[in-house]
Formats: C-alpha cells, sequence, structure tokens
C-alpha cells in the first residue's frame, strides 16, 4: 500500500530569493519545497526529477522569459500543474498562459494565502 504520507513536491522559480523563501515558508509543512533561480535551473530541475507535482515560475526571469519555460515543460509533460506569478502581467502572456494551460496566473504582489489554496485544491483535492 502506497505511504500516503509522502509530501509532494513542489517546484518554485524565481529570480527573487525572498519570493522563493516566502512559498518555501508557506508550503514546507505538507510540501516538500525545491527552489530555482532562473530558467535554466527549473529546467534542469524538472529534467531530473521526475517526481515533481507542481510548478510555481515567475514569468521574468534573468535568463529567459518564463513562458518560453513553460512551453519546454509542455513540450515533456502537458499535464504537469503549473501557476504563473508575475510583476509584469501583460494582456499577451495572460492569454498565452491560457493556450499553455496553466491552473493559475497571480500578479505581484499577491495574497499567499489565496495561493497556497490554489496550490491545495490542485495537489489535494477534495
Amino acid at each position: 500500500m502506497p505511504n500516503s504520507k509522502v509530501k509532494k513536491n513542489i517546484l518554485v522559480g524565481d529570480d527573487v530569493a525572498s519570493i522563493r523563501m516566502m512559498f518555501k515558508n508557506a508550503l514546507e509543512a505538507k510540501y516538500h519545497i525545491l527552489l530555482a533561480s532562473d530558467g535554466q535551473d527549473i529546467l534542469m530541475a524538472f529534467k531530473n526529477r521526475p517526481d515533481i507535482d507542481l510548478i510555481v515560475i515567475d514569468l521574468k526571469l534573468p535568463d529567459t522569459d518564463g513562458i518560453k519555460v513553460i512551453k519546454a515543460i509542455r513540450e515533456k509533460n502537458l499535464n504537469m500543474p503549473i501557476i504563473i506569478i508575475t510583476g509584469y502581467p501583460t494582456t499577451e502572456n495572460i492569454m498565452e498562459s491560457k493556450k499553455l494551460n496553466v491552473q493559475g496566473f497571480y500578479n505581484k504582489p499577491f495574497n499567499m494565502d489565496v495561493v497556497c489554496k490554489k496550490i491545495d485544491s490542485i495537489l489535494s483535492p477534495s
């Protein structure tokens, strides 16, 4: 019988350390949190950790555009739950995120409780 106590894995990709730590602090009691600071690190973690259950990603990364990272992820996994956080929302990236089947889109500053509830609803549906 599988162990239902095993924590699910969330990858948080944001170039701002305080945002990464905010997610880690808010979620680590329930989930195992992996952190990445740029697009290359996000894609490397996604490739090397097939046990990732959800990805939170910023759209403005130091080495690439978050939409490009999401497209690369979608080429390998159409069903990976993805939540976008961004300080630079545009109509274009909102529309693109819908095409890429993103489960959540939050503008910075965002309400951490709202994002955590969304994550819980995706990973622990009742």
